[in-house]
């Protein structure tokens, strides 16, 4: 049940893509599977990854482990969102070993 509409520009576009493993019909894909996805697709105006992130927070005093998301750099844009930070996530950055910032 829907009680009020998704938040995003065009919800009805969107949709998850799941692999599927033998012990469970929703799986998370693996980088390269959603890389070949992504450059291989002729069908969608897009496709975006998105993972779950728990990082341990440390510094003074004890860790806290914090809640957050893994994203592409094309998520936001897909979802016809603004960032609520200065900087949008950046396409450069996207390939393993890119410089952080």
């Amino acid at each position: 049940m829907l009680l009020r509409p998704l938040p995003f520009q065009d919800p009805d576009r969107l949709f998850a893509l799941w692999a599927r493993h033998t012990s469970t019909d929703r799986y998370p894909f693996q980088l390269p599977e959603f890389c070949d996805y992504r450059d291989q697709n002729r069908t969608l105006e897009s496709v975006a990854a998105f993972a779950n992130w728990s990082p341990n927070l440390t510094g003074d005093g004890p860790a806290e482990r914090l809640r957050g998301l893994r994203v592409s750099g094309n998520l936001l844009r897909l979802w016809r969102a603004a960032p609520r930070s200065a900087a949008p996530l950046a396409a450069d950055r996207r390939h393993a070993g890119a410089a952080r910032r």
